[in-house]
């Protein structure tokens, strides 16, 4: 079983570090995402993946910060997630839209990274509720809005 760790563009060096404390089992390989920030010390670590669409559906779970560009692409793929939101963070959006995925149930949220390898166990054995993202359905009137403003 494979997991990814991806922390985005901006390091999140809590969540590695627990990451390097917690014995992953259930797991024959850890890949580590961390930005600029700190290594993992026990882990295959990588400042930056060329290819994240390949990691992410390598893995059989994906452990990521709570970024909502991840967060997204990572439901619409249909990956099995832990969200890890950065409380470390000013701006509250990564507690949003982590309370959004854990009351939808797409995936399980780690509140404290004391309880990451507990979560990650239970994730093994988690099965998410399939995600439906919600199309834009307002092309047609910002169209005709664009044409009536510039072409008129």
């Amino acid at each position: 079983m494979k997991l990814f760790v991806t922390v985005g563009t901006t390091p999140f060096n809590s969540l590695v570090s627990a990451v390097d404390n917690c014995e992953l089992e259930a797991f024959d390989t850890v890949l580590v995402q961390h930005a600029k920030g700190n290594a993992s010390k026990k882990y295959e670590s990588k400042i930056f993946i060329n290819d994240i669409q390949t990691a992410y559906l390598e893995a059989d779970i994906v452990l990521t910060h709570a970024g909502a560009g991840s967060i997204y692409r990572l439901l619409e793929l249909g990956k099995k997630i832990v969200v890890v939101p950065n409380l470390e963070r000013v701006d509250p959006h990564q507690t949003q839209i982590a309370k959004y995925v854990e009351e939808n149930q797409y995936g399980l949220v780690c509140w404290r990274l004391g309880e990451l390898a507990s979560i990650l166990t239970k994730a093994v054995d988690f099965y998410p509720v399939d995600y439906e993202p919600t199309l834009f359905f307002k092309t047609p009137e910002l169209i005709e809005l664009i044409q009536k403003e510039y072409l008129d």
